[in-house]
């Protein structure tokens, strides 16, 4: 999918919280509020939208990977064109099936290069393993995670930490780098082999 395909997608959503704020319900489920941005980077600039407790979906170019990612806020702000979701919590599919999971305090997306990126405390969950870093960014173009700053894995008995890592989307491949450490937590009586 292309990014003029991914840019209509957050139009669309946008148009239809228009809508329901339109319909003289009582719900107030989405709500579009012409604040300005409250970070430091878009400080100076308006929203052109905002959603609160919204989501939007993207897509890798091959259309494999499928990011739900849902907010608390999301701005779309122009010149220069930026999504920035605050609060975030996603679920990440491959060919239809969720792999992951993730959460993150912050995420930037730029619909026209296609680079999404998350500000932490970040956590990442897959049926197996639990990773958590500061800062993470998505490669669509080889779908793997990059991520920086206090990582810390866990799995079957076993934490690692280190300064950075790379990985598939599931988690499954994962090389970790930078003062890595490994501590294994066995049950008395167990042993090493």
């Amino acid at each position: 999918m292309n990014k003029k395909k991914i840019l209509l997608v957050v139009i669309v959503v946008a148009i239809g919280a228009v809508v329901l704020l339109n319909d003289n319900s009582t719900e107030e489920e989405t709500r579009i509020t012409p604040e300005p941005a409250r970070d430091e980077a878009t400080e100076e600039r308006m929203a052109e939208v905002e959603l609160e407790d919204a989501a939007i979906t993207l897509y890798s170019e091959d259309e494999t990977t499928k990011w739900e990612l849902g907010a608390k806020s999301i701005q779309q702000f122009t010149e220069p064109e930026q999504v920035v979701l605050e609060e975030v919590e996603a679920t990440i599919s491959e060919d239809g099936v969720e792999q992951t999971s993730l959460r993150a305090a912050r995420g930037d997306f730029d619909p026209r290069t296609g680079h999404l990126s998350f500000t932490g405390p970040i956590t990442i969950e897959s049926e197996d393993k639990l990773l958590q870093a500061d800062s993470l960014n998505w490669n669509q173009v080889r779908n793997e995670l990059i991520g920086q700053g206090n990582v810390l894995l866990k799995q079957s008995g076993m934490e690692i930490t280190g300064e950075q890592f790379v990985s598939q989307i599931d988690l499954r491949r994962l090389r970790l780098s930078g003062e890595v450490e490994a501590i294994t937590q066995q049950k008395v009586g167990e042993q090493n082999e």
